[in-house]
């Protein structure tokens, strides 16, 4: 006798481009429809490009999502509660709005380093991230930090 289990596909983050959200992996692909939800316990992406998507495609190329992987990896072991997180096409850029008042840009050209998510935690145990208007990681290799 064989027996075949199917497991659900693994869900990683919603991405909600227009109307509707959907749950994408950690390959980047959308495997099914996902509940606009709100709050901080699951990273949502609001994606302002009006391209349709449907289950089974990729929502960016590999090198973009890779690194996008590892900013949200990067960003949840810290202790900023990520509101909102919205994504740019045109600028590649990824802005995290924590409940706090947070913000981070992060670009999606390159990955993040280690040194970055290092001083980002020193930012946030210090105090220094709240009372800064943002942080930009845009440029590779390095961290701008506007006060307010």
């Amino acid at each position: 006798v064989l027996k075949l289990t199917a497991d659900s596909p693994e869900k990683f983050i919603i991405w909600c481009p227009s109307i509707n959200c959907y749950w994408v992996n950690r390959a980047g692909i959308i495997v099914e429809a996902a509940p606009d939800t709100e709050g901080s316990a699951i990273f949502k992406i609001r994606d302002v490009r009006e391209t349709g998507l449907l289950v089974g495609q990729k929502v960016l190329n590999e090198i973009l999502f890779g690194n996008l992987v590892k900013i949200v990896d990067g960003v949840s072991k810290l202790s900023i509660g990520i509101a909102a997180i919205s994504f740019n096409e045109k600028l590649q850029e990824l802005t995290m709005r924590g409940a706090r008042g947070e913000t981070l840009i992060f670009g999606l050209r390159f990955a993040p380093s280690e040194k970055a998510f290092a001083y980002l935690k020193e930012l946030t145990s210090s105090g220094k991230l709240r009372s800064s208007e943002y942080v930009d990681l845009t440029v590779e290799n390095r961290i701008y930090l506007k006060p307010r």
